[in-house]
């Protein structure tokens, strides 16, 4: 244990000598920290957030905002000024992330038709890589009339072919009583999405046939169709920020333990190393949205504490 602790101490010198790099690079080219919290209430956070409502959207007394069937979108929206969500700009646009939305729903008993709410994931990947003339939308859905939640090809997709997975059954209360949260989050080559903090889907595109965060940015967007909904918040954020991490903080090589051989990738990526197989999200140690000597230091005060 002494010795483990002299070393840690001797490398965490090293460290702090070495060339002092804050490197933002470390996903795809990029590793943004941009992120942003919207309660519809003026608290915001990252650079120049907005969020883009349809017509039908109201702001409530109560927070949030509220609107029938006939409120369909919410969107994060680029405030770059060149007129598109699409256009690239990494304001509140990213290649991963969490996203959650907290509402309720409520049927419009005047309306017949099919009732659902959606998280969507707007993947551009395909055809900015020249496999598809066109993009994929992933949706999060919960359908009411068959009381399940949908991991689907678009959205509002009932179809037993777009049925990326099986359909998890479960109630959800339609009758304003209560808010509930639902959040997907995106990384690369899988979605995982939440009922309240807990795992519904989890989807790994193994044969990276969709290109899951290959590249392109991605809006935040929530749809609404045949319901009266009181949208409490929205959120976005880098993965694990939001929502259960799929991995461990600081163990870049996936053994599920933090040892020197995390840190040895850690200053290898630091230094710009090509091709490295490390877990990019849990080199961000201490979760500010950059990978920094910081972070190797704190992993190996983690290791010398045993």
């Amino acid at each position: 244990m002494k010795l483990r602790r002299i070393f840690a101490a001797f490398l965490t010198v090293v460290l702090l000598f070495s060339a002092s790099v804050s490197v933002g690079a470390a996903y795809e080219g990029y590793y943004y920290r941009f992120f942003f919290s919207e309660d519809f209430n003026g608290r915001l956070s990252g650079w120049y957030p907005t969020v883009h409502m349809s017509e039908g959207f109201t702001y409530s007394p109560d927070g949030g905002v509220v609107g029938g069937p006939d409120a369909k979108v919410i969107i994060s929206d680029s405030s770059c000024g060149h007129g598109s969500v699409y256009c690239g700009c990494p304001h509140n646009s990213y290649v991963t992330y969490d996203m959650t939305v907290t509402l309720f729903a409520v049927d419009d008993s005047a309306r017949e038709g099919d009732r659902f709410i959606n998280l969507m994931y707007h993947n551009y990947s395909p055809w900015y890589l020249g496999r598809e003339e066109t993009y994929y939308m992933l949706s999060f859905t919960y359908d009411f009339q068959n009381n399940c939640f949908r991991f689907t090809e678009e959205w509002n997709n009932t179809n037993e072919e777009d049925q990326i997975l099986p359909p998890v059954y479960m109630n959800i209360r339609d009758d304003g009583s209560e808010f509930y949260t639902l959040g997907m989050t995106v990384e690369k080559n899988r979605i995982r999405c939440f009922y309240n903090g807990n795992l519904i889907f989890d989807y790994n595109d193994t044969e990276e046939k969709y290109l899951i965060a290959h590249k392109t940015f991605a809006p935040v967007l929530f749809w609404n169709e045949g319901n009266y909904v009181h949208v409490k918040n929205i959120s976005t954020s880098l993965p694990g920020y939001l929502l259960k991490s799929s991995y461990n903080a600081g163990d870049l090589n996936n053994d599920g333990r933090l040892t020197l051989g995390d840190v040895s990738l850690m200053m290898k990526h630091i230094a710009k190393w090509k091709d490295l197989d490390i877990n990019i999200y849990a080199a961000d140690y201490d979760r500010d949205g950059k990978v920094t000597l910081s972070d190797a230091t704190k992993i190996l005060r983690g290791i010398a504490r045993g």
